[in-house]
């Protein structure tokens, strides 16, 4: 049930919280949708998600070990003859003792664990190591991205330079005209 509360604590202020702002910062940008699938994909909450669940199962492991160690130390003779009451060794008093001893070592358990941190030093991990595959993915798709580009672009720079040159051209041969219109004229006159 921890595990479970946990791992939906983890999903939601977390990791859905981060993915769904990048992904929506990559889909606001005119990349390649090639790209943009692969960075959807790299960028999900799926591997954020699983480093967080892995996380939340090393609090369960240090939490069963607390358990653990608690009932190891209460099962101990010693255990029974220091915590008796008065030199009496009720099992009222035992039990009494045994629920404090378990009180404060999940007291100090929880209050060492340092949750947050922890949490917050997987995140910046996760995102140092994407950032890494990230470049990595740019390398990989320059050359393409190049490509994909040039085709989206060189269209419409040919049509513009066409069109400026067809205007400009025009105005050369215009220009010639009349040129050799004053000559013819000056010779005429």
């Amino acid at each position: 049930m921890f595990r479970q509360q946990f791992i939906g604590l983890m999903e939601n202020n977390v990791a859905k919280t981060f993915s769904q702002k990048l992904v929506k910062n990559i889909n606001a940008n005119p990349l390649p949708e090639n790209l943009k699938e692969a960075l959807q994909d790299k960028l999900s909450s799926r591997d954020l998600l699983a480093r967080l669940k892995g996380l939340c199962d090393i609090f369960l492991f240090e939490y069963g070990e607390t358990l653990n160690k608690c009932g190891t130390e209460i099962s101990e003779p010693s255990f029974r003859e220091e915590n008796s009451f008065h030199g009496e060794k009720t099992d009222d008093d035992v039990i009494k003792s045994a629920l404090e001893h378990y009180q404060q070592s999940l007291i100090t358990f929880f209050s060492d664990l340092k949750i947050n941190e922890r949490t917050r030093r997987s995140v910046e991990n996760y995102f140092k190591e994407m950032k890494e595959e990230l470049l990595e993915l740019f390398a990989d798709k320059h050359g393409k991205i190049e490509s994909e580009i040039e085709e989206l672009i060189k269209p419409q720079v040919i049509s513009e330079l066409e069109k400026a040159l067809s205007s400009e051209e025009q105005s050369t041969i215009n220009q010639s005209y009349r040129d050799l219109k004053e000559i013819q004229l000056g010779c005429q006159g």
